[in-house]
């Protein structure tokens, strides 16, 4: 009985439109060193969303970097020479950064990084 109880519940979470909220609630926070190259990326967990207030923190070097180094892992191949020197170490297969796949929580931490950029008039 409690099974079909907990069972109806999670239907009706779910039709309610809130599933996702509670999914998201037990995610635990993308730690910053995974991107801005103070640790390596391996075993760096790649399901939790950067905070507003950390990124309000790094310059505009730092938050490019961190938002090339999610691109860059991700297997994007970087145009201008600078870039192309310091990423694209392990080689690289999407030529189209729209095309580049990105799981939820690096597309959602780009846009998060890309806003903390505009803010601090990063160009």
């Amino acid at each position: 009985m409690q099974f079909a109880t907990a069972l109806v519940l999670t239907a009706i979470t779910i039709t309610q439109g809130l599933a996702t909220t509670n999914a998201h609630a037990w995610q635990p926070p993308a730690r910053k060193d995974c991107y801005d190259g103070f640790s390596t990326a391996n075993g760096c967990p790649w399901n939790g969303y950067l905070a507003a207030k950390e990124l309000r923190q790094l310059s505009c070097q730092n938050l490019a970097h961190m938002r090339n180094r999610i691109y860059d892992q991700n297997g994007y191949c970087f145009v201008k020479p600078e870039l192309k020197a310091q990423y694209n170490k392990d080689g690289c297969r999407w030529p189209i950064q729209v095309f580049v796949p990105l799981n939820k929580y690096e597309r959602e931490n780009i846009e998060r990084i890309k806003k903390a950029e505009s803010k601090q008039r990063c160009g």
